[in-house]
């Protein structure tokens, strides 16, 4: 085995995750899809790198989290709980 196959072969065990303990011992279940996640991660850094003054971007991480937290309270998930939308 050569060295870039040494290290291929090290970084794809590493990188693979799963996460069925989660699901079984904390009973945690995502709240966004992956499409969902590129989507807000996107429009995140997008307004980063536009806003000026970056004090700004308060709005939006707080506008996210909102958001974040309606989606899991319409898909009933434990996170949603009223102390998760307190300010």
């Amino acid at each position: 085995m050569n060295s870039t196959n040494a290290i291929n072969s090290t970084n794809s065990s590493l990188l693979k995750l799963n996460c069925d303990k989660a699901h079984t011992e904390l009973n945690w279940y995502s709240v966004l899809t992956i499409d969902e996640c590129l989507q807000m991660t996107a429009e995140w850094y997008k307004i980063f790198y536009a806003a000026s003054p970056r004090g700004s971007m308060y709005e939006i991480c707080t506008q996210q989290i909102t958001e974040y937290a309606e989606r899991a309270k319409k898909r009933n998930l434990n996170c949603a709980d009223k102390r998760a939308t307190q300010s």
